[in-house]
């Protein structure tokens, strides 16, 4: 039979052994994504994609692993929030005046959705969920309205390619920014407008928020203006009204 403080030892070693497997999850979903592409790029022959796919079940495996030795601590905790729930809500009901006793079911209903509610919305506007869930969901609807194939499907007439082919993208890289410095001076994108203009686009977008005016060059954001307004056909990201 053990004594109290070899309990007392196995309770904390457990907790430090949950601790670090949960803290390993916790790294592998953080910088699981960075540390796959950099061994994908260093060894081409293992390949990321392999190695984020086999991602997924160490990063479940961890967490579950660290949630089974921190069972009896966790299940202690919801025992007890559930009897200050039971408080609370014989305390509610004791607010109450005689006549509204029958509506205590609904008063208790209303407590526990706005409580749902405030944690639900706490976890996505205080946690990266929200960005990650986003984008998650318009990349499943735009793969469901413009479904991926693959060359070999246009090259043997087994797809009929869609109009988004004619989608060209236009990147600011690493070789734009040592030419041209950063931020782009605003000449610049007035003389793409202009230059794209010349094949006549149907349109043409930006994804470069040009918000503040130019501080060292402003006849340069003049000349922003002039080509846009010349195209006819260019959408920012922002539009801003003159009132």
């Amino acid at each position: 039979m053990s004594s109290p403080n070899e309990s007392r030892r196995s309770v904390r070693e457990r907790a430090a052994l949950a601790l670090l497997v949960l803290g390993l999850s916790l790294a592998t979903w953080r910088f699981g994504a960075t540390a796959t592409t950099s061994i994908g790029r260093h060894f081409p022959a293992v390949g990321g994609a392999v190695l984020k796919l086999l991602l997924w079940p160490v990063r479940l495996g961890l967490l579950v692993v660290g949630l089974w030795l921190l069972r009896h601590p966790l299940l202690r905790l919801i025992a007890a929030g559930m009897a200050r729930l039971r408080a609370l809500e014989a305390r509610i009901e004791g607010w109450l005046p005689t006549r509204f006793a029958r509506y205590a079911v609904w008063v208790r209903a209303l407590a526990v959705g706005a409580g749902i509610s405030l944690l639900c919305n706490g976890l996505v506007e205080l946690t990266p969920i929200e960005q990650g869930l986003e984008a998650n969901i318009l990349d499943r609807w735009f793969g469901l309205r413009f479904p991926l194939h693959s060359e070999a499907e246009f090259l043997t007439g087994a797809v009929a390619p869609s109009y988004v082919q004619d989608v060209v993208v236009i990147s600011i890289d690493d070789e734009t920014i040592a030419a041209y410095g950063w931020p782009l001076p605003r000449a610049a994108y007035a003389r793409l407008i202009s230059v794209l203009g010349q094949v006549q686009p149907k349109s043409l977008s930006f994804d470069v928020a040009l918000i503040e005016p130019s501080r060292e060059h402003p006849e340069q954001d003049d000349a922003v203006a002039q080509a846009t307004q010349r195209s006819g056909r260019v959408y920012y990201t922002l539009l801003l009204s003159p009132q």
